[in-house]
């Protein structure tokens, strides 16, 4: 497919974008901390406009330590939702606007972090339950 530089980054493909040839697929780690608050905004514009990730399509999460399930909306206009189960490590798409920016929110404190890993490709869902 043709590349349509104006609007996107990389070409279309299927339901998301593959990445251009001169940037490839790209992950950015984020460890979050829930121990003293239920809520966490990230905003990613920094990290779009310097290509360290210029664009997310895809999340991992590991939700092994929470009791209670997490949610990850995007804050970009369509306000897509995300759940990831209690107790699992679960990938999922997020439909995101170019300044992506999210909000991650727990039900209730513990002690354990979560790590997100923010993907600039798409995948399919997929959940492990840890029990």
């Amino acid at each position: 497919m043709a590349s349509n530089a104006k609007s996107y980054p990389a070409y279309a493909h299927f339901w998301g974008l593959a990445p251009r040839e001169d940037t490839g697929p790209k992950a950015m780690p984020i460890d979050l901390d829930f121990s003293s608050i239920l809520e966490h905004e990230l905003n990613l514009w920094q990290e779009n406009s310097q290509h360290v990730l210029p664009f997310v399509q895809s999340v991992w999460v590991d939700n092994y330590s929470n009791p209670d399930p997490l949610i990850i909306v995007g804050r970009d206009g369509i306000n897509h939702r995300v759940m990831i189960p209690a107790f699992s490590q679960a990938t999922r798409p997020l439909f995101l606007m170019e300044q992506a920016q999210l909000v991650v929110t727990a039900r209730q404190t513990f002690e354990a972090p979560v790590r997100l890993i923010l993907l600039n490709v798409p995948v399919p869902i997929f959940t492990t339950a840890i029990v």
